[in-house]
């Protein structure tokens, strides 16, 4: 056991140093697998007809064929964005459409800021395994032992929160039934909706999976608290804490250079709303659970590190003993992991309004894909697309 334990320490100091170099951007706001926005409530401004701008980049083409059909995907439907597939080999299929600002006229590039919702909890759960490597937590602890919240789920382990297998209900439906403020609430004041609103877990942990954003805002503040370090300054810097090169947390930080924030639209049939400040931005404080910010070009190159150089599927994510048994979920960190007779792939996806994202990592044939969206698509289904030709 000592034996694994120092060669999973090696492996992990390799990880450190590159999540080191990865610039993240995080937005602390309460994102997830959202439902869709009604669009009849949305009174943001109404822009004219987008007759979408393309912008293509493609070095070390695929095969011709499989490229015009990425083409074809990408065109179709609503997409406004950017995407990158990567393989191993240096092949690389960039592709831009749309607008980051309409009204400016600044076309979308993979250079712009997106948000990636829920692909944030691949970090968060990084973070959490980081921990657990370095002896500061154990899977099986109960998450108690490592945040006094005062919230009643004594019974409930880390490992339940990193696999959805808690129970406890979103955070989402608490806020929205019970948060009277005008600012959205950080992670402590979302805690005591729970204490003083008596939730209870609506299953026994470790009986079903059910997707909840609470899990990911707890596991943050474990890291908080375990590290004595914010959530953003552990992520930027693991092995010293120090946030270097003073990056910047939070769309308002990122600045109103024109083309540097994709802006979020909804389609509304031939036209496209501007979706309101407050829906994108409503709980600017939360941490973990969603509203990471980066470019397509730096989320592609950081899934170039972990995959590509690191090995982290196979190395980590292939650990029988981290995957999810619950269910038919297969959740593994982050990632749901696809894996049935000769198809295998690894995704994640995430939803906001008017800001969609997806990332996979195909191992049989050593190729990433990033996808970010600044309309409203289902990116989970648009991804599935991409991976089922790639894999042909």
């Amino acid at each position: 056991m000592s034996g694994n334990r120092c060669l999973r320490n090696r492996f992990f100091s390799g990880l450190k140093k590159m999540l080191i170099t990865c610039i993240l951007f995080f937005l602390y706001c309460g994102c997830g697998h959202q439902d869709p926005v009604n669009k009849s409530e949305i009174n943001g401004e109404i822009v004219d007809d987008t007759s979408f701008m393309t912008t293509e980049v493609v070095t070390s083409p695929f095969d011709t064929v499989i490229q015009n059909k990425l083409k074809k995907l990408i065109n179709s439907g609503d997409f406004s964005g950017s995407v990158i597939i990567t393989a191993k080999d240096g092949r690389q299929f960039k592709y831009s459409t749309g607008y980051a600002d309409y009204e400016k006229k600044i076309i979308n590039s993979d250079s712009v800021f997106f948000q990636a919702a829920s692909l944030t909890k691949i970090f968060t759960a990084l973070a959490i395994y980081n921990l657990e490597q370095t002896g500061k937590l154990k899977f099986n602890d109960p998450f108690a032992k490592h945040l006094n919240s005062k919230l009643p789920y004594n019974d409930i382990s880390i490992r339940n929160l990193l696999d959805h297998t808690a129970g406890i209900p979103d955070y989402i439906e608490i806020v929205g039934k019970f948060w009277k403020g005008k600012a959205g609430p950080d992670n402590e004041q979302i805690f005591q909706l729970y204490r003083d609103n008596k939730i209870v877990a609506k299953t026994a942990p470790g009986k079903y999976f059910s997707y909840s954003n609470i899990n990911y805002i707890i596991l943050s503040s474990i890291v908080e608290n375990i590290s004595g370090k914010s959530f953003e300054g552990y992520l930027r810097d693991p092995g010293s804490g120090k946030v270097k090169n003073a990056n910047v947390f939070g769309q308002s930080e990122l600045g109103n250079t024109p083309g540097k924030i994709a802006t979020p639209y909804l389609s509304t049939g031939k036209k496209y709303a501007k979706v309101p400040s407050g829906l994108i931005l409503p709980f600017e404080k939360r941490k973990g659970s969603g509203g990471l910010w980066i470019t397509p070009n730096e989320f592609d190159q950081w899934l170039g590190e972990m995959f590509f150089k690191i090995d982290f599927y196979r190395k980590v994510l292939n650990d029988k003993t981290l995957l999810s048994k619950v269910g038919s979920s297969n959740y593994v960190l982050g990632w749901y992991k696809v894996k049935k007779k000769d198809l295998e792939y690894i995704y994640c996806y995430g939803k906001n309004p008017g800001m969609n994202s997806f990332c996979a990592y195909l191992p049989g044939k050593e190729i990433t894909i990033t996808l970010f969206s600044n309309t409203e698509i289902d990116s989970k289904a648009k991804g599935e697309q991409f991976v089922s030709i790639l894999l042909q």
